[in-house]
């Protein structure tokens, strides 16, 4: 369905486009005025999406979504957090090592 204007170009309606481009028989589909048919898909997501029930389910599975990735991207910067501590730490032992003190870390756990 493409949008078409009627001859005198102030009415608008959705039309087939085989119908249009090709011939007028080749599909049985009546035009349909376009205020009229956007008005009902209108009225239709207003009751069945954007309802208050509706809006509040969203909400909720949103915020869920969002508690789950806070807690999984905590849990990857402490992973990251303690990968930096643990790299550190062998850096630090190798540079007292190669100083003759094997036994001191950067941060003692």
């Amino acid at each position: 369905m493409v949008i078409n204007t009627g001859r005198s170009g102030q009415y608008q309606y959705y039309k087939c486009s085989n119908r249009i481009k090709k011939y007028i028989n080749c599909c049985d589909s009546p035009a349909i005025p376009k205020q009229q048919l956007e008005s009902i898909i209108l009225k239709t997501l207003k009751e069945q999406i954007l309802n208050t029930e509706k809006i509040d389910v969203i909400c909720n599975i949103v915020k869920e979504k969002i508690k789950n990735t806070a807690k999984g991207t905590k849990k990857m910067e402490q992973t990251n957090l303690k990968n930096e501590i643990d790299l550190i730490n062998k850096r630090s032992r190798l540079s007292l090592w190669k100083f003759g003190d094997k036994k001191k870390s950067c941060f003692q756990q």
